[in-house]
């Protein structure tokens, strides 16, 4: 069994007060892992939004999950790439930094996102051909 730390974002109070989407994307990560043999260790979860270029300042969770992903040598895994955040700057930060993350909706494929501009615009045209379908 592999561990990952699991990171989860909802962008206002509102939603976060539901539960709904946290608890939806808690179920995909938790669902991703059975399948693919990962077991999450730690969660983490903001409740903020992913705009902007201060994700780290505003998002205390996201700060603490990478920094636990980093210590235990695991991947930090999300439900949706736009979990993790909105900004492709911010996103390719953490690939040049050797921050290893796992986006669950492409669960079939076990892409263990390194080369976020190679594996991006293969997510988008999956998402394409699934939305097509």
């Amino acid at each position: 069994m592999k561990y990952a730390i699991g990171y989860l974002r909802v962008s206002t109070r509102e939603q976060g007060r539901s539960g709904l989407g946290l608890a939806t994307q808690r179920h995909d990560i938790e669902g991703f892992g059975a399948r693919e043999g990962f077991s999450v260790k730690t969660w983490y979860q903001d409740i903020q939004t992913g705009a902007g270029k201060d994700a780290l300042l505003l998002r205390p969770g996201l700060a603490s999950a990478l920094k636990e992903a980093r210590a235990a040598r695991c991947p930090l895994m999300v439900s949706r790439l736009d979990r993790l955040s909105r900004n492709v700057h911010f996103i390719t930060g953490l690939t040049e930094h050797k921050v290893h993350f796992v986006v669950a909706a492409v669960n079939r494929l076990r892409i263990l996102i390194r080369d976020f501009g190679h594996r991006a615009r293969r997510y988008n045209e999956l998402r394409r051909r699934s939305a097509s379908n």
